[in-house]
């Protein structure tokens, strides 16, 4: 019985001994053979072989990477566009490139596309070039029918030579066959390098931009639920939707934005457009103005009691209009709840209208501001002066 054992632990031992490596070396065959490599850092640079040209400009990197090209025994065929030849892959897969390359097949036939893996979608270009901001799978394929028709904005056909610049909102309509999800990926380049923030969010998905004022469908999920900006259910064979700044703020230097959509089988790579906000975009001078832009300057337009502060704001001022600035503006006590709260002046001198103010005391509940008769020197002010403001 224990010789038995024994010889069942030789054998599985033995077992252990031949299956690793085969395992190993079954891992390196499914890693495909290389084709290239290249180095290429934030100066940009060039991966050419196998028929493949990389384009990476620079910036798109913000260190110097080891970049291969290697074959793929993937198949990206999708609906009716049929992969021609093997597939390749590009590593590291899932880098993402802060600005998109150009990813250039030679070869192909007249209706050759390319088809690319980006955002967890199978995308095809509308050629045998295409830009990309993600490595991974990608291949050469004969062109289908396509099921996304762009019909608004009329989208530029690279980043470089992008559509119509957009100020603070952009309205989509695009027309869908046999499309029972649409998905779309927005994706900010800043080619500028004007901001140092993160334009895309800091989370997985493409959340820059958001999607608003769906109509011919609903939407069924936003960047927190993956990769992509939005999915929409369709019901329609036209839908259509307003995109606003979401993750990336206020874009006062215009951006680029690639749009990609499609459904759950194949996405289409639909363009660029260039994209930037007013000055006065999502300013709202504190609640107590409106924001108007003014040349190219951003001014706050105060209600009566207010006047413009720093920042594009709008502070309490005080009322003294006709009055002697010396024995009522110099100290003013409110009474209690609110007080003591105690505005101090400048040695006396002529009121005007834009005097600032500045008061202390403790905190009260907020409350409707106090009528000219019960408060002499403020005009709507009291919410400011029982919060210390």
């Amino acid at each position: 019985m224990h010789r038995k054992l024994a010889s069942l632990r030789v054998l599985a031992s033995v077992s252990l001994m031949v299956v690793l490596p085969a395992g190993c070396k079954d891992d390196a065959a499914a890693k495909g053979d290389l084709i290239t490599r290249a180095t290429i850092g934030p100066d940009g640079g060039t991966l050419a072989g196998g028929g493949v040209e990389l384009v990476i400009p620079a910036g798109a990197l913000t260190a110097e990477t080891d970049i291969e090209l290697l074959t793929s025994a993937r198949d990206l065929s999708a609906r009716d566009f049929v992969q021609q030849g093997g597939a390749m892959e590009l590593i590291p897969e899932g880098l993402g490139l802060r600005l998109p390359a150009e990813l250039k097949f030679t070869g192909g036939s007249d209706d050759s596309v390319a088809l690319f893996v980006q955002d967890g979608l199978t995308v095809a270009g509308a050629g045998a070039s295409t830009w990309v901001n993600e490595l991974g799978v990608i291949a050469l394929a004969s062109e289908g029918m396509r099921m996304t028709e762009m019909f608004e904005p009329m989208l530029g056909s690279s980043p470089t030579q992008p559509g119509m610049t957009f100020r603070d909102v952009a309205h989509f309509r695009v027309g869908l066959t046999n499309t029972p999800r649409f998905n779309v990926a927005l994706s900010i380049y800043d080619f500028g390098q004007a901001y140092d923030k993160a334009l895309n969010g800091t989370g997985e998905g493409d959340c820059g931009f958001e999607l608003g004022g769906v109509q011919g469908g609903s939407l069924s999920a936003g960047c927190s639920d993956g990769p992509l900006t939005a999915k929409v259910g369709v019901t329609s064979a036209e839908i259509e939707f307003d995109v606003t700044p979401f993750q990336s703020g206020k874009l006062e230097t215009p951006v680029v934005v690639g749009v990609i959509g499609g459904s759950d089988e194949l996405a289409y790579q639909l363009g660029f457009l260039s994209f930037d906000t007013s000055p006065c975009y999502a300013e709202t001078c504190s609640d107590y103005g409106t924001c108007e832009v003014q040349g190219d300057a951003a001014v706050c337009n105060c209600m009566e009691g207010f006047a413009p502060g720093e920042d594009l704001s709008c502070v309490c001022v005080p009322d003294c209009a006709g009055r002697n600035p010396a024995s009522v503006c110099s100290s003013v006590v409110l009474p209690l709840p609110l007080g003591p709260i105690t505005h101090q002046s400048s040695p006396p001198r002529t009121c005007r209208s834009s005097d600032s103010i500045s008061v202390r005391g403790p905190a009260a509940t907020s409350r409707p501001c106090a009528s000219s008769s019960s408060l002499p020197l403020f005009t709507g002010c009291l919410r400011d002066a029982a919060a210390g403001r």
